[in-house]
């Protein structure tokens, strides 16, 4: 007895035991798939550049000492659009957009703004050093004098305002650290930190707050005549991290749509269509939970994570399923054709898998970190299919109501023949059918 042999004998011998502990088998797939699923609420997404590399990384080491000497280097900018941003109602109204800004935007430890520019000049042996609007105008001379010490500031242009006069900005420097309740503000100074009592950098999550603080204070101040608008690296963070969430909505809904029609067109029954999609659906949110459990974020490349496995996860199950409802429409036994599917189509599902495992994991020595988590939890995801694929479906198989249909045998048998008659074509004509693709190739390249 070959190993094939004995390895469908095994699958067989499983068979039989699942459907004779079938609703025990079902209830531990279940549990184990539920708490590990339960951990879905602690997932991150995060598009952040630092997020690209590993943490023991040279540039990140490098970068987060940066970070530690000289704070954050990434800014969120408000930009504020009018006809004369040197007019006093224009002013009067950036003013009040600053004020709300600084109040009401977490995790801030600066702003910026023509509000509170600094304006630093010398006169005679005496370094003077004052706010531009120390005393905001309310009179044209007043304001005239401000506008004029601020268009000969060439510190301004191009940064607090543009040569036209019509757009100006705001800007919001992040906290280079998480507030720690409690924390005082002297801490650090005298004695020497260590490592270990760092504290945290600023995660996303804070980052993406600010920029959603920040775009609600800009929503209230827009207008025809002060448009207001938020951009910065934060804020693009920020939006390809709601673009993430979107697009993943958006293409497992149109990913299960399609295989909903293809499988109801194949196998015309309604437990062939949800019981598929049942099966993927719970090994990709299994898969999903992995990835909380090891603090692993969704990232944009990750974000084909949860298509590639649905695709590639209803492969199997089909697989599996077409097997066994042929089996079952002929001869009528539920139990005798789970274990004449996993005996027939067993072996070939779990060599698929596993290459398919494996081509993936190769991706986990990747450099970058999203791509790294690709490999491991694609192939992590791919294993948790073909577990819930032999056992799980067999188990579901076992304890549902099917009744088998007759019809189903002709049309199966048409279906046979035809594929039948492919694999003749092809037998007797290898010689021409391979000299005719490597003509075509050869064509291609030449």
């Amino acid at each position: 007895m070959n190993w094939k042999t004995s390895s469908e004998l095994q699958l067989q011998k499983m068979g039989k035991s699942i459907t004779k502990n079938a609703k025990k088998t079902i209830f531990v797939m279940l549990l184990i798939s539920i708490v590990i699923i339960s951990n879905l609420r602690f997932i991150t997404i995060d598009t952040s550049t630092e997020g690209f590399l590993k943490a023991n990384d040279p540039a990140l080491i490098r970068y987060e000492a940066f970070k530690e000497q000289f704070g954050q280097d990434e800014k969120i900018m408000v930009i504020v659009e009018a006809k004369d941003i040197f007019s006093l109602p224009t002013l009067t109204k950036l003013q009040k957009l600053h004020d709300k800004l600084e109040h009401n935007v977490p995790h801030l430890n600066d702003i910026t703004s023509l509000i509170n520019a600094r304006n630093t000049r010398g006169e005679g042996d005496s370094l003077i050093v004052e706010d531009l609007m120390e005393n905001f105008p309310t009179t044209d001379k007043e304001l005239s004098k401000i506008k004029k010490t601020a268009l000969n500031n060439a510190m301004y242009e191009n940064l607090l305002y543009n040569t036209a006069h019509n757009f100006t900005t705001i800007i919001l420097e992040p906290s280079a650290y998480e507030s720690v309740e409690g924390a005082d503000d002297l801490e650090g100074f005298g004695e020497e930190e260590t490592q270990e009592n760092h504290a945290e950098f600023l995660t996303d999550p804070s980052k993406s707050e600010m920029v959603r603080a920040a775009n609600k204070i800009a929503q209230e101040f827009n207008s025809d005549d002060f448009s207001v608008y938020v951009a910065g690296s934060l804020a693009v963070n920020d939006y390809n991290k709601q673009s993430v969430q979107k697009d993943m909505q958006k293409f497992v809904k149109l990913v299960i749509l399609i295989m909903m029609i293809f499988l109801f067109v194949v196998f015309r029954r309604l437990s062939a269509v949800l019981l598929p999609i049942f099966i993927v659906l719970i090994s990709l949110l299994t898969t999903i939970g992995f990835m909380a459990i090891a603090g692993t974020p969704i990232t944009i490349p990750t974000q084909i994570l949860p298509s590639f496995l649905l695709a590639v996860g209803i492969g199997a199950v089909v697989h599996l399923l077409s097997m066994f409802f042929k089996h079952f429409n002929e001869h009528g036994d539920k139990d005798e054709a789970i274990v004449h599917s996993l005996g027939h189509s067993g072996l070939a599902i779990i060599m698929t898998s596993l290459t398919t495992a494996a081509g993936l994991f190769s991706f986990s020595t990747a450099s970058l970190e999203p791509i790294a988590a690709l490999g491991v939890f694609g192939a992590l995801g791919v294993l948790i299919a073909l577990l819930n694929t032999i056992v799980l479906l067999p188990a579901l198989l076992s304890v549902l109501p099917l009744k088998p249909k007759h019809s189903a045998v002709e049309a199966s048998k048409r279906m046979d023949n035809f594929l039948l008659a492919i694999a003749d074509f092809s037998f007797l004509h290898a010689k021409r059918l391979f000299l005719s693709l490597l003509s075509s190739r050869l064509h291609l390249y030449t």
